[in-house]
């Protein structure tokens, strides 16, 4: 008992200490630290953690007619294992010398099949003031590594993305944007390498499999965007635009190689405003939040703390969709004890030839929701090991002991974003098989 109160008054004066910079306060009194959400990073080399869960993927369509697809609902137990090292990002990634990798390796288990996912993620930290920001230089995620459908998804930042903050106080919040570059390699052949823009524009350029033909997508910050590339050009088609809305409409026309006047294929309903940024990325920080009993945080980690939640909103004019991403960390005493994540992606655009319309034109452009896809992930700390920077020491993370950085589960925000990648991937290639379909029945199947 003498032991355990002589190592509590120890614990007491490391805090008193480090809140005055290590010297010990005039008079002898210990002085009460100033508030703070968010414990001091400890995590480095060697620091394990480990976390368990659900993901639930759920499809919902309204189309104008009955379509042959019904509504489809997926669930998966999570296991998620991270270990904390130095290993350098490899090219074409970069992140300093400095960073930890944080290598995630996640199991979903189907009922009937299992994926496993890898995720290392660079992370970092940036002078803000008199706050340290948490940040995230790159990510690398292979999914079925070494199988027939292996594929990986590497995102660089041309500004670091901002996943922590500390001291973090309630009220806090900060921006990202969505500037860097996302190099994607797909299990049939395909990549696909797009430069994201700090507004929110990009540009894709996709090489399709087993030919030298690329497609290019282009959006730009008016709302507008088009198809180009030599996948279009071979069919006497310089680009596919979508023009930005106006009085209530989007126009879609062909622009022809060599000038000539554009063919306009559809008019849809205009399903967004030009004037919105077409990418926003907003954090906001809170206190005395009590944890979601969907959580079920085990007993020692406590009942309540405070909460990062990053809101991210996005539109495509092109492939015609927008998406809206969630993502809630649950911080405790020792950090994050769950992380609550969801994406909703509402289809305006049909390639998949799911109605009447499709069949008539290269797409559906409705202009309406045709469909909706909802994604929502739970993932709750089990235990963990931190092995302190300054120490190099492991010790299990125990109620009242600092331990794991908010920004430790930035692993599972880069394994979200890269299914939402994923979804955009299946939307991509069925927009550019109908593209060539399309080009094929109008030409006859002839290539200029």
């Amino acid at each position: 008992m003498n032991v355990r109160i002589a190592s509590l008054a120890g614990l007491l004066l490391v805090v008193a200490l480090a809140a005055c910079n290590g010297t010990p306060p005039s008079g002898g009194m210990i002085p009460t630290p100033a508030p703070v959400i968010v414990p001091t990073p400890t995590v480095g080399p060697g620091s394990t953690f480990a976390y368990s869960g659900s993901l639930t993927q759920t499809n919902t369509y309204a189309y104008p007619q009955p379509s042959p697809l019904p509504s489809t609902v997926n669930t998966a137990a999570v296991t998620e294992n991270v270990v904390v090292s130095t290993s350098p990002a490899p090219p074409p990634l970069s992140a300093p010398a400095s960073a930890l990798d944080y290598n995630a390796s996640e199991t979903d288990a189907y009922g009937l099949q299992s994926v496993v996912t890898t995720t290392d993620s660079w992370q970092g930290k940036a002078a803000a003031g008199s706050a340290v920001n948490l940040v995230q230089y790159a990510t690398n995620v292979v999914t079925n590594a070494n199988t027939s459908t292996a594929s990986t998804i590497a995102t660089s930042y041309s500004t670091p993305q901002i996943v922590g903050q500390t001291p973090a106080t309630a009220g806090a919040s900060w921006k990202n944007v969505n500037g860097g570059t996302v190099t994607e390699n797909d299990a049939d052949g395909t990549t696909d390498v797009t430069k994201r823009n700090a507004n929110g524009t990009y540009t894709d350029t996709q090489t399709i499999a087993s030919t030298p033909q690329t497609l290019t997508i282009a959006t730009k910050a008016d709302g507008s965007g088009s198809y180009g590339g030599t996948a279009l050009s071979s069919y006497g088609i310089q680009e596919f635009q979508m023009l930005a809305p106006a009085s209530g409409k989007i126009t879609v026309q062909i622009l022809p190689t060599g000038g000539g006047a554009p063919t306009v294929v559809a008019t849809p309903k205009a399903w967004f405003s030009a004037v919105t940024p077409p990418y926003s990325d907003v954090t906001n920080v809170a206190t005395n939040v009590t944890f979601p009993a969907a959580c079920n945080v085990p007993p020692q980690f406590g009942t309540s703390g405070s909460s990062l939640t990053r809101q991210i909103a996005s539109y495509d004019p092109v492939l015609g969709f927008t998406d809206a991403q969630t993502i809630t960390t649950y911080v405790g005493g020792y950090g994050p004890v769950c992380i609550v994540l969801s994406d909703l992606q509402t289809t305006y655009y049909d390639y998949l030839n799911d109605t009447l319309k499709a069949w008539q034109n290269f797409a559906d452009f409705e202009g309406t929701p045709l469909a909706t896809q909802t994604i929502a992930e739970t993932l709750t700390l089990q235990n963990a090991t931190s092995a302190s920077a300054s120490r190099r020491s492991s010790a299990a993370i125990v109620a009242g002991a600092q331990g794991l950085s908010p920004s430790s589960v930035s692993f599972a925000t880069a394994q979200f974003e890269a299914r939402v990648q994923h979804e955009r991937t299946v939307r991509r290639k069925a927009a550019i098989a109908r593209l060539i379909r399309f080009m094929q029945h109008r030409t006859g199947g002839n290539v200029r």
